[in-house]
Formats: structure tokens, sequence, C-alpha cells
């Protein structure tokens, strides 16, 4: 169960004996007295302090938290995984891992670097790429609903994905409404704008100030960026794990982010500023307090105290820069003097690194390290193609894939898929010798493509002379069958037509049933029926034999 702080709005001052407003000489007084300063500030009715730890600090493409989303969120980008080959270790390439400085491939990148990549914010604000991860974010997590809008969407994917703040894995809450206190805000401003380091040192002193929590070594890297400060005594073992202001919050994200900006910044009548931001001027150098032990303090509980004095230029000026930034709508109030939430703090983070600008537009990040060997774990075609285009061909300049391949990715895939292995070589070696951008690379490839499509022609050509000599030689192969069996079955008709005319001729001559007339010497006409072999030529002989003439064969 999480431990709900309640505590007043008016902050504790246990020096002060009475409940009117400390003036600046009574500051001064505190700084002076050794007694411990408390600043804190009363929960919303129903807020809890975030709690749990968000595990090891491991370099970016190494984390193994949240797997699921991790997981999502690289399909959605378009993530290359792989086992880097030297050391055999799980890493990434692609949008989200480029050195916005050098275009290298940076396994160990930050969030702040991350937004300074233009493919990187061309894909995240994609309205497909939104829909489907809301919907995936609104089935995964218990406590987001339709009326959470794609701004904390976003938020909890991305701390999801950098393993900035804790949530409840187990009940799969992301927990944006819970309020941080000043460890868990610097442990994730550290992690959002700093390189995982593997061994994390922590002084003896500030483990004597701020105990051995694993919060306390992330705190040792940004402390330059926080406003109470542990040289004065400030941010003690009190102050460290309670909750943060969101003018703390606002102060140490300018100075992660926009310090230059913060430091040449001078305040005039005409500095623009939230309406409920009020400049009291420099609140320690007024009551000649600085150095003096915790007058940070001292300065932030007299503001909160007296809110209609103003805030300590040093946090107005980090106001004025928000302001000018975007960080917090400009139609709203800072609300300067509340607990910051999560989701709030998350927000801050991406509004601040949205307004750096972009540096980069690279689809992946160039390897200087060492040739790895690509084995993808996805299966889809175009991890399949992005993957050969690197790995095959080897083109590992910062060249914008998503374009590339939105313009060549079918004669690529032809071209992957032909079998024959000079073309991968005098590809490969028509890449590698070409001009090593996106443009000197199209102008190669358009120039092996022109020379594909023309092969391609000819053997589609040559193919449909093939197909149509093959068709006439069927054709006229058919049409001498239908002849030759025409001719045969005349053949056959003219044979079996002689045939039975010659059995005709047979059957009258060879065969009885004819009659011969004959006249005898009387005059009277005689049948005489044939017998065996009669016939007309032997007539005559017969005739004269019995004394007849011929009187004619009927």
């Amino acid at each position: 169960m999480k431990k709900n702080r309640a505590i007043s709005t008016m902050l504790m001052l246990t020096m002060l004996t009475g409940c009117g407003m400390a003036s600046q000489n009574e500051l001064a007084k505190m700084t002076e007295s050794g007694e411990q300063i408390e600043v804190m500030v009363e929960l919303p009715d129903g807020a809890e302090e975030l709690s749990g730890i968000t595990g090891a600090w491991k370099p970016l493409a190494e984390l193994n938290s949240n797997k699921d989303i991790r997981t999502l969120i690289d399909y959605l980008v378009g993530t290359i995984s792989y086992r880097e080959s030297i050391h055999d270790l799980p890493s990434k390439n692609g949008v989200i891992y480029v050195n916005a400085q050098t275009e290298e491939w940076e396994p160990n990148n930050t969030l702040m670097e991350v937004y300074k990549n233009k493919n990187f914010l061309d894909i995240w604000n994609n309205s497909e790429i939104e829909d489907i991860l809301k919907k995936s974010l609104l089935q995964y997590y218990t406590d987001l609903d339709e009326t959470d809008g794609m701004e904390a969407m976003k938020a909890v994917a991305i701390n999801a994905y950098f393993n900035l703040f804790p949530e409840d894995t187990i009940n799969r809450e992301s927990d944006g409404d819970d309020i941080l206190t000043r460890a868990d805000f610097y442990t994730g401003l550290a992690k959002a704008t700093l390189k995982a380091e593997e061994n994390l040192e922590v002084t003896d002193d500030m483990k004597e100030k701020l105990g051995e929590k694993a919060q306390v070594a992330y705190f040792a890297l940004v402390k330059d960026k926080s406003y109470l400060d542990l040289e004065s005594g400030s941010m003690n073992e009190n102050t460290f794990y309670s909750p943060i202001t969101r003018a703390e919050a606002i102060y140490g994200i300018v100075k992660s982010v926009y310090e230059n900006e913060l430091n040449s910044l001078e305040v005039t009548d005409s500095t623009k500023n939230y309406k409920d931001v009020k400049n009291a001027g420099n609140m320690a150098k007024k009551a000649d307090t600085i150095g003096k032990e915790q007058y940070k303090s001292a300065n932030l509980s007299y503001m909160l105290q007296n809110q209609e004095k103003g805030v300590d230029e040093e946090l107005y000026k980090a106001f004025a820069v928000a302001y000018n930034k975007g960080m917090i709508a400009i139609e709203e109030d800072s609300r300067w003097d509340e607990p910051i939430t999560k989701k709030e703090a998350l927000n801050m983070f991406i509004n601040a690194f949205s307004e750096q600008g972009t540096t980069v537009a690279c689809d992946t990040g160039v390897s200087t390290q060492q040739k790895a060997e690509l084995a993808s774990e996805h299966d889809t075609e175009a991890y399949k193609v992005e993957r050969s285009l690197v790995e095959w061909f080897g083109i590992e300049p910062c060249m914008g894939y998503h374009q590339f391949m939105k313009k060549y990715g079918e004669q690529v895939e032809y071209i992957l898929s032909l079998e024959n292995q000079t073309t991968y070589v005098t590809y490969k070696h028509m890449i590698l010798e070409g001009e090593n951008t996106l443009d000197g690379v199209a102008q190669q490839i358009e120039v092996e493509l022109a020379r594909t499509e023309e092969r391609k022609a000819i053997r589609a050509q040559a193919e449909a002379e093939a197909q149509a000599q093959a068709e006439a030689q069927a054709r006229a192969q058919a049409r001498a069958q239908a002849q030759a069996q025409a001719e045969a079955q005349a053949r056959a008709q003219a044979e079996a037509q002689a045939q039975a005319q010659q059995n005709t001729v047979d059957t009258n001559t060879n065969t009885g049933g004819g009659q011969v007339k004959f006249r005898n010497i009387n005059g009277v006409d005689i049948n005489i029926a044939r017998g065996g072999t009669a016939d007309k030529q032997y007539a005559p002989a017969a005739m004269d034999n019995m004394g007849l003439k011929d009187s004619g064969n009927e």
C-alpha cells in the first residue's frame, strides 16, 4: 500500500513558533539557527506517492523491462534487432538508436537525443501509428481509458520504453497520477538526458546526506540541475524523499535542455511568463543568505507561504524559458506551487525535447564500431529487405530507409529475389563504390535498376517471341496432323469402296443365282439356271452343243 502523505499546504518551518508569514529577516534567522527546514507539500485528495523502482540502468538497446510495450514500439518504428557480433550482446538499430551529433549507431541512446531525429518524429507522430499505439495501450494498461488523450498515451509508452519512472507491471497500471518525490524526479531526469553508466559511484558525503538508496546515484549525476542544493544542506534526506514542486521540476528540465537560454536570459518588464508566475527578485541576495545553511530551502518555503509575492528570480527565469518553449500551454497557469505527477513530468520532458529542433534525419545509425552480423528477429518482408540492405549490400549511411524503401522497395525485392549470386556482388560493389548519401545511392541504384528493367524487357520480349513461335509451330503441327488424318481417312474410304466393288464382281462371277435366256430352233425362249461356274463366256459353246442361239442375257 502506498503511503499518502497528508501535510498542511502551509509548509512547515520548524524554527517558527508562530503561524504568521515569515519575513526576509526571519528567513535570514532560519538559515543561521541550524535547525532543519522542512519543505513538504500536501497531496491532493486521493493522490499517492509513486512507489517502486525502475530496475538496473542499462544501455537502451539492452533493456529488458516491460518487454511487451518495448516490442510493440520497436515494431511500430521499425527497429532492427540483432546480436552485436563482438560481445555477443543483444542490440538494436533504427530511428531510436541514432546519435544526433554524429549520425552513428548509438545503442546507449537517450530520450533527449532521440527527439533530435526527424525520422523518429515523422513516424512517432503519424496518425496511423498513433491509432495502433493507443489501441494497444488501452488493451494492456488497466488504468487507461478512451478519455486519455494521445499526449497521455505517448507519455506512458515513452516511460515504458526508456524505463524512466516506476510503474505497476504486476497489475499493469501506468500510475500516471501518482506524485513524484525529488528522488523519483531526478532519477527520471538523469535517465532521460544521460547515457547509462555501468558503475555509478556515490561519495561518502552524499551517502551521509541522502542515504544509500538507488536514487542517490542518479541524483549525483544531475545535482547541478536541482534548485535545492547539497552544498547548503537544502537537499537532505528529508527533502530528497519528499514531493517535488512543479517549479523545481521546470527548473531541472530547463537547466538540462536549455541551460544556455536560461543563463543568457535578462529579465525585463517585457519578459513573458505564465500569468501566475511573478518575479520576486533574487530572494537570497535581498535577505543576504547566499551560501548560508539551507538558504535554498528557506527561499522555497518563503515562496510557498507568500505566493502573492512571487517566486525567486532563478525560478522565474526558468519559467520564462519554459513559456517560450511551450513546455506548458501558455493559456494555462503554471501551478508552480503544486506537487508534480508522473504523467505531468513525462509530458514536460516530451514537450521540452520536442522544442530542441531536429539535427538529423536517419532511419539507422552508421556503425563505425564494428561490422555487426545482423539477424533480424522479425518475419515481415519489410524487415527482411531492410536487414538485407545492411547485411548483404553493406549500406550503412544515414540515408532514410523508410523513404528509400518506399521509392525502391519493389525493385530491391526483385533484385534480392534473383538467384544469380553475381547480381548480389555487382550490386553490392555498385553501392559501396557510389556516393555515400541517399541521393548518391539513389542515382546509382536507378542506373542498376534501369539495366535490370532493360534486361527484364529483353527477356520478356524473347520469351514472348519464343512463345509465339512455339504456338505457331504447334498450330502448324496440328494442321499437318489433321491433314494426314483426313488423307488417311480418305484412303481408307477409297479402299473400302474398291473392296466393296470387287466383292460385287466376285459374287456375280463366282456364285449361283443368275439365269441365261436361250431360244430353241422352234423360236421358243428357254431360261437356263446358272449352276456353279456357268458364265456368259461359255454360253456360245453350250448353245452350239445344244443347237441353241443366244437370245440375250438378263
